[in-house]
């Protein structure tokens, strides 16, 4: 994709539905996914006929929690319980609360989401369809879950509306709305965390994603301040094209 093909800065404005980051950072045509006939994206039938075959964790997995105030506690399962994690706006697990939600966090790893130098936690959460950035102090251990608005990094991150959606290319809610599939992803246990960096070199950190069941990859564009700005799927092909033509070849292994 064309960098020569970047949208205006001014012709739309990101959304975060109701957690929304207020950064205001807009994106670009290059980062898009384009679809074709040619069979080179994922079809229709790709993105909802996933593998149900154990994957994901049953709520019978869930095991007992401590109630460690500000810091997580874990299971013998994999599962974490992050009692006081909230959005943007500071609803608890994003707007959604449980017991199953709130005890279900997968741990996926340390990265940096926002290219500042420090890494943060992320954690999936298959019952809420939501991720999770979490920022230990790195002394104690201890998370301060009061760290989630701007400037902070410790947060369900937030939603947005497919750029592709905003120009009318794509209809909202249908299969190739990439906030629908992702959320859809999470809710089922489906994505694996690979890597992090700024392959493009405009400065926004980029966080990439594998499916588990092998039928696409997942580009999330973050913001400065670790809230997510909007995210593409790209079949293998496509993730090759662009980490190639970023100058990023050797990361093709590490997502793959």
């Amino acid at each position: 994709m064309s960098r020569n093909d970047r949208f205006d800065d001014d012709r739309y404005e990101n959304e975060h539905d109701d957690d929304h980051s207020s950064s205001g950072s807009s994106s670009s045509s290059d980062d898009l996914y384009e679809y074709s006939s040619s069979g080179s994206s994922s079809s229709s039938d790709d993105l909802y006929e996933y593998s149900s075959s154990g994957s994901s964790s049953s709520s019978d997995d869930l095991y007992e929690y401590s109630s460690s105030g500000s810091s997580t506690s874990s299971t013998s399962n994999g599962l974490y319980r992050l009692a006081e994690i909230r959005d943007y706006d500071g609803h608890l697990h994003g707007g959604s609360s449980d017991d199953r939600i709130e005890s279900g966090y997968k741990y996926q790893g340390l990265f940096d989401v926002n290219n500042d130098g420090v890494y943060e936690k992320i954690y999936t959460n298959r019952y809420s369809g939501r991720w999770v950035t979490e920022c230990e102090d790195p002394v104690t251990g201890i998370v301060d879950y009061g760290d989630y608005g701007q400037g902070g990094t410790t947060r369900v991150v937030g939603l947005y509306s497919d750029p592709l959606v905003e120009a009318g290319i794509v209809e909202r809610g249908n299969t190739y709305d990439s906030q629908v599939r992702f959320q859809k992803d999470l809710s089922i246990d489906n994505l694996v965390v690979k890597t992090a960096g700024d392959y493009d070199g405009d400065g926004m950190q980029e966080v990439y994603w594998k499916t588990v069941d092998g039928t696409a990859y997942l580009r999330a564009l973050m913001h400065a301040d670790g809230n997510i700005q909007y995210a593409n799927y790209q079949n293998e092909q496509q993730m090759t094209d662009y980490l190639v033509s970023t100058g990023n070849a050797d990361i093709v292994s590490v997502v793959v």
